[in-house]
């Protein structure tokens, strides 16, 4: 009898020091360590994309904040409810919270409250010239935003993911009130004026330059759709009168012409408009009467090279 308690108690030592050696090992050796992700509940505050900033170094996205609220599932939270929210949002509010994990809720504004945590979170809502600069209209965000930073609290959870109790959360600010971004060429008052000047066009567009550099100080597009105006190609339309003059005079050409109020070019007829015959027009008076039919006859007698040659000096093509 003796021997086999003997042999029992040889037994339950050396399992007793394997177990003890196996903790320590796992405790202290380099290759266990505990997942912060899988011993914690995230709630993502918001992500921030890069910055774009203007020539002045005024930021054009990015520029909007708001407020959020994280709402732990704790009595005293509960009762601050009312303070931030309508009594149907605390119905619904509570009604997640019996759940066992926080919640979070934008708000309208910053209230003072003790145990709900408020935060300010970026927004880009307010974002100017986003038919150059949303990701939705094919603009630069689609090419140089990604996420730089992002804010986020964590709470501790149990072996079974429950909220462990009395824990206030860790805010996690990664990066998130970085300054990094890229600087553009518009000037972000000129864009707002511009912006203000436009909202009388139904559809069109509206670009402004610097005259020395011709980079773009502001650009508009209005339509009820996803085209950006500004920057798509189109028949420029009596515009492009100047340039054919600035090649005739060029090229010493000075016709006269008699306007019908229409001409034709192989199988194409062009017409004045609303069929107006001007009569006879030198380039002065065609100028001036925007006389479609004296530009068509012109543009023949200069050829396509020459006017291609002229509408590059004037930064076309």
């Amino acid at each position: 009898m003796s021997k086999r308690l003997v042999s029992l108690l040889c037994v339950f030592s050396l399992l007793f020091t394997g177990i003890i050696g196996r903790c320590a090992y796992i405790a202290l050796g380099s290759a266990y360590q505990i997942s912060d992700s899988y011993n914690s509940y995230t709630l993502n505050i918001g992500r921030l994309y890069t910055n774009i900033y203007d020539r002045a170094g005024r930021k054009i996205n990015n520029n909007d904040k708001s407020f959020v609220a994280v709402i732990r599932p704790n009595e005293k939270c509960l009762n601050e409810l009312d303070k931030l929210f309508d009594k149907n949002e605390v119905a619904e509010i509570t009604d997640e919270l019996s759940l066992g994990y926080p919640v979070i809720r934008e708000i309208n504004k910053k209230i003072d409250t003790k145990y709900i945590k408020i935060f300010e979170k970026i927004n880009d809502y307010n974002i100017i010239a986003p038919h150059l600069l949303n990701k939705e209209n094919g603009g630069l965000e689609q090419y140089v935003s990604e996420e730089i930073g992002s804010l986020s609290v964590n709470f501790s959870v149990d072996a079974v993911g429950r909220l462990l109790t009395g824990d206030d959360g860790t805010v996690v600010n990664d990066n998130y009130d970085s300054n990094d971004g890229v600087v553009i060429s518009l000037d972000s008052e000129v864009q707002k004026i511009a912006e203000e000047a436009a909202r009388s066009i139904p559809k069109g567009s509206v670009v402004i330059l610097d005259t020395e550099t011709s980079q773009v100080l502001a650009s508009v597009s209005r339509g009820d759709d996803y085209i950006n105006r500004s920057l798509s190609p189109y028949a420029v339309g009596s515009v492009f009168k100047i340039v054919v003059c600035a090649c005739a005079l060029e090229n010493h050409i000075n016709p006269v012409y008699t306007c019908t109020s229409k001409i034709k070019v192989n199988d194409t007829e062009f017409h004045c408009q609303k069929n107006h015959a001007h009569g006879f027009q030198n380039m002065k008076q065609a100028l001036a009467n925007s006389c479609n039919c004296y530009f068509v006859n012109l543009a023949l007698k200069l050829g396509p090279d020459k006017i291609f040659e002229t509408a590059e000096k004037f930064g076309f093509g």
